[in-house]
């Protein structure tokens, strides 16, 4: 079936009733939609067979956790994950901030609560594993692979949105969900109709493997961390690892520093500003973020949220007035972070990096970005030069914003995301990723994430997107 066809057989299909049989399937379908279909009957029924058989595979294994708020862990919380193994391994989310050793709520459809804990968690690729610790054997689904997968294949979702199972006793229908694009070792970024509670999900392929775990919602698409990331850190979730090691580190022998408070901030501005840059897709001004030159050879920090793909032109605009060639390489959706290179002859102004895990509450920290401007009609426009803007950290390491994140009162514009956080000696400590409305802390995360992952922002794997 090409593409095309599947568009307008999971437009067709609708909902999960229709693709386990309980509506005919071509039951509302325009007269140019069955004329299409005409003469796929067998391979349409054949998908509605697989998924059914899916479906049925992998429902017991689909479980809905809670947790309890205590004075240690904050507020409780709510979440889905997928049994992976008959020894109770849960694969979920990595967003909870929950510390290993956490005891949860394990919800399953046949109306069984049990006991389960926290192990380990991979907050940037945002992947967790929990553990029933009831004797089992318990139902499960095997781990597929996503490098099988390709755009615009038909796989299904299954798990509670609320909306469905407030009494966390019956796992939601399947919806069919077609694959819209993916980094296969990463990342998978999928149609899907979403509702309130199906962060944790299982998405799976049509054998009932699973291949990915519903993660980030943008609109109509919703990204999920691949399920090679489970293998690749299998150990360390296993062994209770916080696999970014984001801690606090001891500030108390940090070095003094010479000067006055003005003196110091006047340089660090500077050089925040002479490395901060406007990066530009096509005419459209509108259509841009900021970014910070970190390397002598061009490479530029900024967000992910630009939604560009891998090896795609930007034009990118210095602080000193130079328009130069850029391309766009690597990005992760779930801690929105990503990679840029100039792709002219440096060497380039630049900046170095800090680091964010001495930054505690109340210390100073300073914004620069590139957002729009007011002018008189009331419309904005973009600047041309760096703003730059004082603020104070609100709060470091965060069960609520993610451990990856640090959160401060700098107050944000759009096209700030990308933009540069610096201490007061001009060192990149984060990027600016979102704020929580328009009043509420900015959020920014930290640069110790993207130092992980360089390796793999910068080996500019292509993603793979429908034809």
């Amino acid at each position: 079936m090409d593409i095309q066809t599947r568009r307008e057989f999971l437009k067709t299909v609708g909902s999960a009733a229709a693709s386990i049989g309980t509506v005919s399937i071509l039951s509302g379908c325009g007269e140019a939609v069955r004329e299409r279909l005409k003469g796929q009957g067998a391979h349409l029924a054949a998908i509605k067979h697989r998924i059914a058989t899916a479906y049925k595979k992998t429902r017991p294994a689909i479980v809905r956790i809670t947790w309890e708020s205590t004075k240690s862990i904050g507020r409780g919380g709510i979440m889905n994950g997928v049994i992976v193994s008959a020894n109770g391994h849960i694969a979920t989310l990595g967003q909870h901030g929950l510390p290993a050793g956490t005891i949860v709520n394990v919800y399953l459809p046949d109306g069984r609560r049990v006991t389960g804990e926290v192990l380990g968690s991979y907050w940037s690729w945002d992947i967790g594993l929990m553990k029933i610790t009831d004797k089992g054997p318990w139902p499960y689904v095997e781990f597929g692979s996503s490098a099988d997968v390709r755009p615009g294949d038909v796989c299904i979702s299954v798990g509670y949105p609320s909306f469905q199972s407030e009494n966390n006793e019956q796992a939601g229908s399947p919806r069919v969900v077609r694959i819209l694009t993916l980094a296969a070792s990463w990342w998978l970024c999928s149609s899907c109709q979403i509702f309130s509670g199906d962060q944790g999900d299982g998405l799976f392929n049509l054998e009932g493997r699973l291949i990915g775990i519903h993660s980030k919602i943008y609109v109509d698409k919703i990204f999920n961390p691949a399920i090679e990331l489970f293998r690749r850190y299998w150990g360390d979730l296993i062994a209770g690892e916080q696999i970014d090691g984001l801690v606090p580190a001891d500030s108390s022998e940090a070095a003094t520093e010479s000067g006055t408070m003005v003196e110091r901030l006047a340089d660090a501005i500077a050089n925040a500003k002479s490395a901060t840059v406007r990066l530009v897709w096509g005419d459209k001004e509108t259509d841009r973020v900021s970014g910070v030159i970190v390397t002598p050879d061009g490479y530029i920090a900024t967000c992910q949220h630009h939604w560009r793909a891998p090896k795609e032109a930007v034009t990118v605009y210095l602080a000193d007035g130079r328009t130069v060639a850029g391309k766009v390489l690597g990005s992760n959706p779930f801690c929105d972070i990503g990679l840029m290179k100039l792709t002219e002859k440096g060497p380039w102004p630049h900046v170095e990096f800090g680091s964010s895990l001495t930054m505690k509450r109340g210390d100073m920290s300073i914004l620069v970005g590139y957002p729009f401007a007011p002018i008189d009609d009331g419309m904005l426009e973009p600047r041309r030069t760096p703003a730059v803007r004082l603020g104070f950290v609100v709060e470091g390491i965060s069960r609520k914003a993610g451990a990856g994140v640090l959160s401060t009162s700098c107050f944000i514009l759009s096209g700030d995301s990308g933009g540069g956080l610096f201490d007061l000696q001009g060192r990149l400590v984060a990027i600016q990723t979102g704020a929580e409305g328009s009043e509420g802390p900015a959020y920014h995360t930290r640069i110790e994430v993207l130092q992980k992952q360089w390796d793999f922002l910068s080996a500019c794997e292509p993603l793979e997107i429908p034809v």
